[in-house]
C-alpha cells in the first residue's frame, strides 16, 4: 500500500511538477542521458573490438584492392594483416607484389627496394615457397642482377618442378649462365 501510494506520488510530480521538482527532474533526467551515453560509449567500443578482422579477411580484402588496381590500399591491408599474422610468408608474398605494381606505374626505386625486402622476408618466413622465390628471382633478374635472380629461380624449380612456367624460367637461367 505504501508502494502504490509512493508511485502515484512519483508519477504526480513527474506529471505536474514544482520548481523545486523541476531541478530534480531535470538532474534525474541528466542522470539517465549520461548513462545512456556512457552506455552508448562501451556497447560502441564494445562492438567495435568485436568486429575487429581477422589477418585472413585483411589479406582478402587486400586482394580485392589489388585486384581493382589500388594498390596502395592493398599495401595497407597485407600491413595490417601482417601485424595480426606476422609469420605469414604468403603475406609477405603478396606485399611485394604490391610494392611491384605500384613500381611498375610509378618507376619509384623505393617501391622496388621494399618489394625486394618483402619477398626476401617471405623466403626467409619459408625457404619452400617457391611463388616467392619465383618472384625474387624475376626482379632481381629484371634489374639486372641475373646471377642472384638465377639462383633463386633454380631454387622455386627445385622446390616446384613441374611449375608451369617451368620452360620460361629455365631459359632465364640458361640466359644468366652466359
Amino acid at each position: 500500500m505504501v508502494e502504490a501510494r509512493s508511485r502515484m506520488q512519483e508519477s504526480r510530480y513527474l506529471m505536474n511538477p514544482s520548481k523545486k521538482g523541476r531541478g530534480r527532474l531535470f538532474a534525474l533526467v541528466a542522470l539517465v542521458v549520461v548513462g545512456l551515453v556512457a552506455a552508448g560509449t562501451a556497447v560502441g567500443l564494445f562492438l567495435a573490438l568485436g568486429e575487429e578482422e581477422s589477418a585472413a579477411e585483411l589479406f582478402e580484402r587486400g586482394a580485392e584492392a589489388f585486384e581493382e588496381g589500388r594498390y596502395d590500399d592493398a599495401i595497407d591491408l597485407y600491413k595490417e594483416a601482417l601485424e595480426k599474422e606476422p609469420e605469414s610468408s604468403v603475406g609477405y608474398n603478396l606485399l611485394g607484389m604490391g610494392y611491384r605494381f605500384l613500381y611498375l606505374q610509378t618507376r619509384n626505386t623505393g617501391y622496388r627496394e621494399k618489394e625486394i625486402e618483402a619477398f626476401r622476408k617471405a623466403i626467409e618466413l619459408d625457404p619452400r615457397n617457391y611463388a616467392a622465390l619465383v618472384n625474387l628471382g624475376a626482379t632481381l633478374y629484371d634489374q639486372g642482377d641475373r646471377v642472384e635472380g638465377a639462383q633463386f629461380l633454380q631454387q622455386a624449380l627445385e622446390v616446384y618442378p613441374n611449375h608451369p612456367d617451368r620452360a620460361q624460367i629455365e631459359e632465364m637461367i640458361r640466359q644468366a649462365g652466359q
